[in-house]
């Protein structure tokens, strides 16, 4: 069960087959990860449904803060069961001035969705030791904000130090994930490990690595 913004279908256990979001509006469309089969199951946009595993983005329980060495930064989220139709990823500074925002169409399954601030639209890296703020939405009624699914947060961009710069320099493009799980950089782990296999369902390595890092943030259940 897992999601992503590129168009390519990646995760971390079994595909039974491709789902590629598309663009509705702004940015590029989120890249499809992996995501379970369609059953029957409560629609996280029906009132007083809980979900199983609900809205929520991809870091260790009870926090929010995203902490990243990179300039345009990865955001995982996890995504419900729902009939939703649309997402929308919004990011501003800490003037609440909006930086970039994008809506999308989504499957409605439940998996893991990563989103990726696009280089092509001009968009200024953030900077070091600055907090801005993210929020992601279901829009479960496009005339009612109230009822939608949100999940909100902070990200801060920060400095690379000479250790973690010379671990990634020497180490390969595989160990890369276990480098910035080391430093509490999850976001940058996970979307590493997106990175170094077009297809990580197919490699059991991959696998492995993608359950060991959920382990580690206590995430055993997405």
């Amino acid at each position: 069960m897992t999601y992503l913004v590129s168009c390519l279908v990646l995760g971390a256990f079994p595909l039974p087959m491709r789902a590629i979001a598309t663009e509705l509006s702004g940015g590029i469309p989120p890249e499809t990860l992996a995501q379970s089969p369609q059953a029957e199951k409560p629609n996280a946009c029906k009132p007083g449904a809980i979900a199983m595993v609900p809205l929520m983005a991809l870091l260790p329980p009870n926090q929010n803060q995203i902490s990243t060495v990179k300039g345009l930064p990865s955001f995982l989220f996890h995504l419900p069961e729902t009939s939703a139709q649309t997402a929308e990823f919004v990011l501003s500074n800490d003037s609440n001035q909006i930086l970039y925002k994008v809506q999308f169409a989504i499957t409605g399954n439940p998996g893991i969705i990563r989103m990726e601030l696009p280089a092509f639209i001009n968009l200024e890296p953030l900077e070091i030791q600055k907090n801005y703020s993210w929020s992601f939405s279901i829009i479960c009624n496009p005339v009612s904000p109230s009822e939608n699914l949100s999940v909100t947060g902070t990200v801060q961009r920060l400095p690379l130090s000479s250790n973690l710069a010379t671990q990634l320099q020497n180490g390969s493009l595989s160990s890369h994930p276990q480098i910035y799980a080391e430093a509490g950089l999850w976001m940058d782990a996970f979307s590493s490990l997106v990175d170094v296999s077009q297809f990580p369902l197919e490699d059991r390595s991959n696998q492995e690595e993608w359950k060991t890092l959920l382990q580690l943030m206590g995430l055993e259940t997405l």
